[in-house]
């Protein structure tokens, strides 16, 4: 699931191959025309490359519009604002996940106000024109009652353990190896 085509949420893309060797079979790939086609352009040698099939990841890209049933799993794209930029956010499950974001639309809003965990953007203190900062982020789940938030894309200017000290109960800072059960 792509939420859109910047460099920090792509460039792993090609490191697919190694879950080609294990699953045996092509991997979907799933995101918005805009990202879908940044995708093509960017690793043009994956999409025209004929001669060697073996040598890059065997994927299929596929618009996503609406909500899609991935075994168990309910996968619905969220429209959110990255300063003017479209991306995607996703409700999966019971979790919303909403990275790079600025503006989150009432229509967004009310697809994910009754979600058990967000997972939402908050890179600093200070505001940023791209991304929530931590207050604004705060006033999202705020607004939304959520019952348990993990802020996620968090700058390098995060104190971890003194921002979570901060933060709201049912707030905290996202990590590495974060596991939730949804």
């Amino acid at each position: 699931l792509f939420t859109h085509p910047h460099a920090d949420h792509i460039m792993g893309f090609d490191d697919l191959r190694a879950i080609n060797r294990i699953q045996k079979k092509e991997i979907p790939c799933y995101g918005n025309s805009e990202t879908l086609e940044a995708l093509k352009k960017k690793f043009e040698y994956i999409f025209n490359n004929k001669n060697h099939k073996y040598a890059v990841p065997s994927v299929k890209l596929i618009k996503i519009n609406d909500g899609l049933k991935l075994n168990d799993v309910n996968v619905l794209p969220l429209s959110v604002k990255h300063n003017h930029q479209n991306v995607l956010g996703y409700r999966i499950n019971n979790l919303a996940y909403i990275t790079d974001c600025s503006f989150i639309p009432d229509s967004t809003m009310d697809l994910i106000k009754d979600v058990d965990f967000l997972i939402l953007d908050a890179l600093r203190y200070k505001k940023h024109p791209k991304h929530f900062n931590i207050e604004q982020a705060l006033e999202v789940i705020k607004s939304l009652n959520i019952n348990k938030a993990y802020l996620t894309h968090i700058s390098h200017e995060i104190e971890h353990e003194e921002v979570n000290s901060s933060l709201p109960e049912n707030v905290e800072l996202a990590y590495d190896g974060l596991k939730l059960q949804i």
